[in-house]
């Protein structure tokens, strides 16, 4: 694409060249890396200039390359965005016992450079490397493991070489109608490398779920735990307990609601916080084209370790898309939220709204486009309080004789 050409520099933006065949691949693109899903310890979907290649038939199994020279995210802005950095990454994978069970072997590198912009003064260094198993149990049922380890190695005289660990173990699979997952994880810190910017970090934990279908519903529950993989100096460790119970119900092919009951907790030296929120939500599509969709949520919330914390939280939305006639269409936004403080019995309160219609005066020729939004803040905890309204009328002429659209 040459239509966006990086702020005038004359280069393309995006890119994508590729070669395949039945047995290998080699593609020079803008691209995230391929293997990105499959390999999230090694590797996140962010996008470089590189150069990807794959060979499906060899003697080691399929073996995939990565490699992006003074590369820098594509889709990332600001210091994210500044250090320069080059990135190797390769990943063996062999299925065994008649494909039940597939083993993968990766490993990468990271080399970035800092740059005049870039807070980063040193060059950082970093290996990554780990494997990954999947077993295909009886039925529908498979089990996933996954480690790696990433070495920082030494800056001299500013950091000696570390080295931080990573795994997870994943099961999930369909019994006596029954479709369930569970997941253990343990995150060190420090995990992120520019081959993985976006690396969870220290948390250790694990989360089950369970769903079934009884007619038209879709019963679920699920439940997460998580805390700190390392105590940081005199930082508490707090647990973060979330646990949750729904359906889902379908109405018609495009109609769905779907209650559920959440409940949150923070435990820790100082902190005793729960939190209850009822949170169902509908869509419906309308008669003449549209939809229609509704959210509202009750949460009550308290923390038994400090004051003036019990709290009420009502908030709801309203969208609403109708076609009225073969020349009308008109879309309706409505939205509240009302966060009260039940020990001091002062609430914040907001409410907004929108309403834009797109009227065909005229077939092909005249489009005209009204747009009103209101909104009114009324915050008694901070004593301030805030009318505002908007408008617009926007008229298009379609089409203009001699002259085209």
């Amino acid at each position: 694409r040459f239509d966006e050409t990086g702020e005038g520099g004359g280069a393309p933006q995006y890119l994508s060249l590729r070669y395949s065949s039945t047995k290998a691949s080699l593609e020079l693109s803008d691209a995230a890396p391929a293997g990105a899903s499959e390999t999230p310890l090694l590797m996140s979907a962010s996008p470089r200039r590189s150069v990807q290649t794959k060979l499906s038939r060899t003697p080691l199994g399929e073996v995939s390359g990565y490699l992006a020279l003074d590369s820098h995210p594509v889709s990332a802005g600001g210091a994210a965005r500044l250090p320069e950095s080059d990135l190797y990454a390769a990943r063996v994978t062999r299925a065994f016992v008649n494909r039940r069970f597939r083993a993968s072997l990766y490993g990468g590198y990271t080399h970035e450079d800092p740059t005049s912009e870039s807070l980063q003064k040193n060059t950082l260094r970093r290996a990554i490397y780990g494997g990954m198993g999947e077993f295909k149990i009886a039925g529908a049922c498979s089990l996933l493991a996954d480690a790696a380890t990433v070495r920082q190695r030494e800056i001299e005289g500013v950091e000696p070489a570390r080295s931080r660990t990573a795994w997870r173990a994943h099961l999930s699979g369909r019994v006596a109608g029954f479709d369930g997952r569970a997941q253990g994880f343990s995150y060190q810190p420090d995990l992120a490398t520019a081959l993985n910017p976006y690396a969870l970090s220290n948390r250790r934990g694990g989360m089950a779920e369970v769903a079934r279908s009884i007619w038209k519903w879709r019963f679920f529950g699920n439940f997460r735990s998580e805390q700190p993989a390392e105590r940081a100096g005199f930082i508490p460790v707090v647990r973060v307990n979330r646990s949750s119970i729904g359906g889902h119900l379908d109405l018609n092919p495009q109609s769905w609601v779907t209650p559920s009951l959440v409940r949150i907790t923070h435990r820790g030296a100082n902190t005793e916080y729960t939190e209850s929120r009822l949170a169902p939500d509908f869509t419906s599509v309308e008669p003449r084209g549209g939809r229609t969709s509704a959210r509202f949520d009750v949460a009550v919330s308290e923390d038994e370790r400090r004051a003036y914390t019990r709290r009420r939280l009502a908030s709801g939305s309203l969208v609403s898309t109708r076609r009225q006639s073969a020349t009308i269409v008109s879309t309706l936004t409505v939205g509240f939220e009302d966060n009260r403080n039940r020990d001091l019995h002062l609430s914040d309160t907001t409410i907004q709204g929108s309403f834009e219609a797109r009227w065909e005066a005229i077939h092909g020729k005249l489009l005209v486009a009204p747009f009103l939004v209101a909104s009114g803040r009324d915050y008694e905890l901070q004593g301030a309080k805030e009318n505002r309204y908007g408008g617009r009328l926007q008229v298009s002429v379609l089409r203009v004789p001699g002259l085209g659209e």
